[in-house]
Formats: structure tokens, C-alpha cells, sequence
């Protein structure tokens, strides 16, 4: 395996993204720019209001990215944020915890060209399904991928709701990306 470099360990390719993730987490930062706690509850109000500041600009891919709700996770909605805005997104993080509502909410706010969801755990299908059933009914052509491991294990039921099944973050992107959609009307 050969000694390290003098200072520290080898330099690997995914480095800079996972040191940019730990900073997120230790100041706190939900990927929209505001302070939110990284433990409990988000404040619904703070992030969605954060969000609302920030509608897609022209020219600029914009992705929401969201947990359903039961799922306070931060790192995963983290990393794929970094992923996501080092190929050119603008990211607005919501995190874990919000109700259906409130999604739908930032999803206005925002006006996103995708929203990307996570689903770690089929307990929370439910709850997912919800979420995605709010969205397609009040953004019938907005892309919505889900990934996570409850995501694979529950691919058909989730493509009957409308949703695309990522089995990465590259697969996510290139799904989002394939969609080509316009972000949703600011009245809709």
C-alpha cells in the first residue's frame, strides 16, 4: 500500500464534494442558504420562506430536494445537493421532517425543473406516496425522481405514481436532465 504523502493521507477523487458536505454539516446550512438546526424538526415556516426567496432563474437548472416526511436524514439530501449544484443545478435542500403541504408549498415557491426525493426505508412509502401524489396532481409534467434504497425495492409502485427511480445520484441527474422539463407557472 506504499507509505502516505508527506502532511496527511492520498487525495482521492470524491474529496473536494465529501469536504464540502462536512462544511454544510457543521455550520448547519440546509443547501438554500438559511441555518436550520441539523437535529429535530425543521422550522416549515424558515424553510419554505428561504426557499421562496429563490424562484429558478432563467437559464439555470433548479432541483428541489426533499425526504418524506418521518425522515429527519441529512446527509444523503447533502451530498446528492453538492453533487447536483458541482454539474450546474441551483439546490434548494429542504431536508427531512416537512409535511406533504409544505413540500407542495416550496415546490411553488421554488419553481424547480426537478424534485428529487429520497426514500431510505419502505416504512416511509407511505408517506412518499403522498408527497408524490400532492405533486403530480399539482404539477402533472414536473420530473419527480425518487432514489434510496426503499426507492429500488419499491420501483413499480413508485413508477405507477409518477415518479422516476434513480438508482444513484448520476442516474438521478441523467433522469432529470433526459426530462427536459419547464420549471412549474409561479401561479400554479
Amino acid at each position: 500500500m506504499g507509505t502516505p504523502p508527506p502532511g496527511g493521507l492520498r487525495r482521492t477523487p470524491g474529496q473536494p464534494a465529501l469536504q464540502r458536505i462536512l462544511v454544510r454539516l457543521s455550520v448547519g446550512l440546509a443547501g438554500h442558504g438559511a441555518p436550520r438546526p441539523t437535529r429535530g424538526r425543521p422550522d416549515p415556516v424558515a424553510t419554505t420562506e428561504g426557499a421562496a426567496q429563490r424562484p429558478s432563474p432563467p437559464g439555470l437548472r433548479c432541483a428541489l430536494i426533499a425526504c418524506p416526511p418521518g425522515d429527519t436524514h441529512d446527509l444523503v439530501p447533502l451530498a446528492l445537493s453538492v453533487f447536483l449544484e458541482a454539474r450546474g443545478w441551483q439546490v434548494s435542500n429542504l431536508g427531512g421532517g416537512l409535511p406533504a403541504a409544505q413540500i407542495a408549498a416550496a415546490v411553488r415557491a421554488v419553481r424547480p425543473h426537478a424534485v428529487f426525493l429520497t426514500l431510505p426505508m419502505l416504512l416511509l412509502l407511505d408517506d412518499l406516496l403522498a408527497v408524490l401524489g400532492t405533486l403530480r396532481r399539482d404539477h402533472p409534467g414536473l420530473p419527480l425522481v425518487v432514489g434510496g434504497r426503499g426507492a429500488r425495492s419499491a420501483r413499480d409502485v413508485l413508477e405507477r405514481a409518477g415518479a422516476r427511480v434513480a438508482t444513484d445520484f448520476a442516474d438521478g441527474h441523467r433522469l432529470a436532465e433526459a426530462a427536459d422539463a419547464t420549471p412549474p407557472a409561479a401561479d400554479a
